[in-house]
């Protein structure tokens, strides 16, 4: 089925301007339920994905939170000032508001309904990356093993619409100790910088993470080669820790620990005796059999 299209104007590449006056008085119903048919509409030069607010919107009635009867709600300011701040926490804002018209405040109908829409689209958006992770690491890694955290769209918006959207988006980012000092290490460092830019990434991996590690978690740092076990809050012990080579690399997981072998024995599994053992005494047999050394198929050594 073709996507809708709805009138285009002029929009925001880089910050918005904060002249307009909010209104409290919501959005007619009928505007709102009039652009949820089908599956997505194109709208100031972007593609709404309307199926994930379906389920909200129609509970209410089309009832908007963002918008009123003219330009954005007080919620509506306070959640494009939320977007706007998204570089504290390592996201680019513009991902999220960029196709916000400069006339807002003079909308109506259904470009008014879409605005709104597009709002509730961007807001779920920054709360599913702040909260998950803008990539899959699942799928888009083989040596990274973590499933994508489920996100709860109807239930945002629902949160929202009663406490405003700045208390859900802070509910949402990841609440460990670490995350929190690299985001104030952040503010302190130029975003583009390389050092920025580390930050960025790692933060990106700790949301990645369960909000919740448990009371008892070990935590596995792979760039320090560093293991510590924590409880209660505190670390209880560090242990120095082996990682593979970059071609070997050590799998990023998370999961409960069911049981632990203390000094286990170890097999060498298939994959390296056939990619690194074999290969190996292929080339160490042809240098004993240049110096007169022959192997037996017991492995015995036999001189000539």
């Amino acid at each position: 089925m073709p996507i809708p299209r709805l009138s285009r104007r002029s929009f925001v590449t880089n910050s918005l301007a904060f002249g307009f006056v909010a209104s409290s008085i919501p959005v007619h119903a009928a505007s709102v339920v009039s652009v949820l048919k089908g599956d997505a509409i194109k709208w100031n030069g972007t593609v709404i994905d309307i199926n994930p607010l379906k389920k909200y919107y129609r509970g209410k009635f089309g009832k908007g939170i963002w918008t009123a009867k003219k330009g954005l709600s007080k919620k509506g300011v306070e959640l494009v000032k939320v977007l706007q701040a998204a570089g504290s926490d390592g996201l680019e804002p513009r991902n999220y508001f960029s196709a916000l018209p400069k006339n807002i405040q003079s909308l109506s109908g259904k470009d008014l309904a879409a605005a709104e829409l597009y709002l509730s689209q961007s807001f779920w958006k920054f709360g599913r990356d702040l909260s998950a992770g803008r990539t899959t690491p699942a799928v888009s890694e083989p040596d990274i093993i973590i499933s994508r955290k489920k996100t709860d769209v109807k239930g945002w918006l629902s949160l929202a619409s009663k406490r405003g959207p700045a208390k859900v988006i802070a509910a949402l980012r990841p609440p460990h100790a670490q995350y929190l000092a690299l985001r104030k290490a952040l503010a302190q460092t130029k975003s583009n910088s390389a050092k920025g830019r580390q930050i960025i990434v790692n933060m990106e991996r700790w949301r990645w993470l369960p909000r919740s590690l448990g009371k008892k978690h070990v935590l596995v740092n792979q760039a320090a080669f560093e293991m510590r076990i924590a409880e209660g809050g505190k670390t209880v012990d560090i242990r120095r820790v082996v990682v593979g080579q970059p071609y070997h690399k050590t799998p990023m997981f998370s999961h409960t620990i069911q049981y632990a072998d203390f000094n286990p024995t170890w097999t060498v599994p298939r994959s390296i005796a056939g990619n690194e053992i074999y290969p190996n005494c292929v080339r160490i047999h042809l240098i004993w059999k240049s110096v007169g050394i022959k192997s037996t198929p017991v492995g015995r050594l036999m001189h000539p």
